[in-house]
């Protein structure tokens, strides 16, 4: 019999508690992720800065933080694109994009799942 636990399991996927987590361990002294590093692992934004930055190759990327003038903003989007929040986990509110009719929900949607309402708009790799 599958525990209800593992059953249901996929509903609960959530790094929520990480930043929490490194600054308890911070706070007690106890090896771990330390609070900036969990900042940098949620933020997907902070995360790419950082790749780049130590020059490790990446998908070029938009990061969109407003919705405004959104069609300026997007004009030179090359299809398909992943669309995905700045900030999430189990790949809630991320999508596969192959053409600028469907830009729009996605971007909502994505915006739906991050309280800052920050998105990123990816270039799709084969």
């Amino acid at each position: 019999m599958i525990s209800p636990f593992v059953k249901f399991a996929k509903y609960f996927v959530s790094d929520a508690g990480a930043i929490p987590a490194a600054k308890i361990r911070s706070h007690f002294k106890i090896n771990g992720v330390n609070p900036d590093i969990a900042e940098i692992q949620l933020n997907k934004i902070k995360h790419k800065n950082l790749c780049i930055s130590n020059g490790i190759n990446i998908p070029r990327f938009q990061y969109i933080k407003d919705m405004d003038n959104i069609n300026e903003k997007i004009k030179d989007v090359k299809y398909p694109v992943i669309v995905k929040p700045s900030i999430g986990s189990g790949s809630r509110g991320v999508s596969k994009v192959h053409n600028p009719e469907d830009l729009h929900s996605s971007l909502s949607e994505a915006c739906s799942y991050d309280e800052n309402n920050e998105v990123i708009v990816e270039e799709f790799i084969e």
